[in-house]
């Protein structure tokens, strides 16, 4: 019960942010500079990753860590998604056939960064490692 319970608070982690922030990350996409917006959560989302990191690496991984870096990960991507598909949208065009690819593109990929993060919650369950 411990892992399910676990694993369910992560993804209220990664959801919770997101729905709480997305109207509002809307309108400040709409109302500031897009390209400062996307560079603020893109610092935002790589300062947390290198916290990560350095949590892993000293050996000082825990449970609500992971939901704290994951949640604020999570608010960083609730900006950075609007800014991004409106910055895009200026960029190619929603209509044209460069617009359709790269609507493609990024499903494709998210639907890889699903897929590997499942892979490695496999290899890390089959090697009996646990953050807690």
């Amino acid at each position: 019960h411990r892992r399910l319970f676990a694993a369910h608070g992560f993804r209220l982690t990664r959801v919770v942010p997101i729905v709480a922030l997305s109207l509002w990350a809307g309108v400040v996409a709409d109302r500031h500079d897009r390209r400062w917006v996307m560079f603020s959560a893109q610092t935002v989302m790589t300062l947390v990753a290198l916290a990560l990191a350095a949590a892993t690496f000293a050996g000082r991984e825990s449970l609500w860590l992971l939901y704290a870096l994951s949640a604020l990960q999570a608010a960083a991507l609730a900006f950075d998604n609007p800014a991004r598909q409106s910055f895009t949208v200026e960029m190619v065009g929603a209509g044209g056939p460069a617009g359709r690819r790269l609507e493609e593109s990024r499903e494709f990929f998210a639907f890889l960064h699903d897929e590997a993060a499942g892979m490695m919650g496999r290899w890390r369950q089959r090697r009996g490692s646990h953050v807690g």
